[in-house]
């Protein structure tokens, strides 16, 4: 498998000859990748990119393409290695910009991030989407006035823009402003009358505020109009709310392309309880997952403080949990599969 960044690497450094062959069709090779990244087969995307760039080492699809495989895997530090090489092969490239601006501030470098989307606004004429990082770096930095100066200038040209209505949400919520935030909802859904993020910012504010069961009957509204896109946050907001006396509940799908198989990683608050009958609370879990949602829980497990990893902002690091879990899963099927002798040299 070619590695991402040692590719880009030797692309910058002029080690890979650009190709004319009329045996490969480019765009169909960009639309394979992309099919594949849908579907988060990254090492697919990863082999169709390379190929590209094999072809046409300038190509900003396949090199954009590449970064986002190295994000979508969690590791950004190279992520941004990358961005740097690929700004000597793509200067001033507005998609790179953007891309390295995305991961600045996933990386919570967020005055990094701003002078990186200040540098887009001098390149590029005035672009909604670059206004809108903007805005959700300054709610990051605790910007709040400038963040909602953003947003009003937007809703000035465009006053039904969705991106920036919910964004508006994000930013009360930040601020602490629970009640500022419904109302902004509320206001949404004349515009965005069935919208699944709308409701899970609707749910999620509600949770804040206490009021669970006005938080169960949004995400019920969510459960029928969109059964597919929001069951798993679903069944993740209501077993949370069952489980009172427990701390996070971390869901994601025990095998990103199976849709209706789940694990649910359970971390106990620190107050010196332990489980009772942990087992006969996992069976209740799982009659209630299937019963309501139709949704498998194949694995069950209550965690101590500390083994749900998060970044240095306090988020949960949901992709590297599920990661980690399935490769630990992947590593013990290997193993007992050496042990019966099921596998060759």
């Amino acid at each position: 498998m070619i590695r991402a960044l040692e590719f880009l690497q030797h692309a910058s450094d002029g080690k890979i000859d650009q190709v004319t062959d009329v045996s490969i069709d480019i765009h169909a090779k960009i639309r394979a990748a992309s099919s594949a990244m849908s579907v988060n087969d990254l090492n697919r995307a990863e082999r169709h990119f390379a190929t590209v760039l094999r072809h046409q080492p300038n190509n900003s699809s396949a090199l954009l393409g590449l970064i986002d495989v190295v994000i979508k895997r969690d590791r950004l530090s190279d992520a941004l290695s990358q961005c740097r090489d690929a700004e000597t092969i793509l200067p001033d490239n507005i998609g790179l910009l953007r891309t390295k601006a995305r991961i600045l501030q996933a990386m919570q470098r967020n005055i990094d991030a701003a002078r990186v989307l200040n540098t887009v606004l001098v390149l590029s004429p005035p672009d909604t989407g670059v206004h809108l990082a903007r805005a959700s770096v300054a709610t990051v930095l605790g910007d709040f006035e400038h963040a909602a100066a953003i947003y009003n200038e937007i809703l000035k040209h465009e006053p039904q823009h969705p991106a920036t209505l919910l964004a508006q949400i994000d930013t009360a919520y930040a601020r602490g402003a629970f009640r500022d935030a419904i109302r902004l909802c509320i206001e949404a859904e004349e515009i965005l009358p069935a919208s699944p993020r709308l409701l899970m910012r609707k749910a999620v504010t509600l949770q804040a505020m206490h009021r669970n069961i006005d938080s169960r009957d949004v995400l019920s509204t969510a459960r029928e109009l969109f059964p597919a896109d929001t069951a798993i946050l679903h069944a993740r907001a209501r077993v949370a709310v069952a489980l009172g006396e427990f701390g996070v509940a971390e869901t994601f799908m025990k095998n990103p392309n199976v849709s209706d198989e789940a694990v649910l990683l359970i971390k106990v608050k620190s107050n010196g309880h332990a489980i009772k009958k942990p087992e006969k609370l996992s069976q209740t879990i799982r009659r209630a997952a299937m019963g309501e949602w139709g949704l498998t829980v194949d694995d069950i497990q209550f965690l101590p403080r500390g083994k749900l990893t998060r970044t240095s902002s306090g988020k949960i690091r949901r992709l590297a949990i599920a990661q980690t879990y399935r490769d630990d899963q992947n590593s013990a099927h290997r193993e007992l599969a050496l042990r019966a002798g099921t596998t060759k040299d």
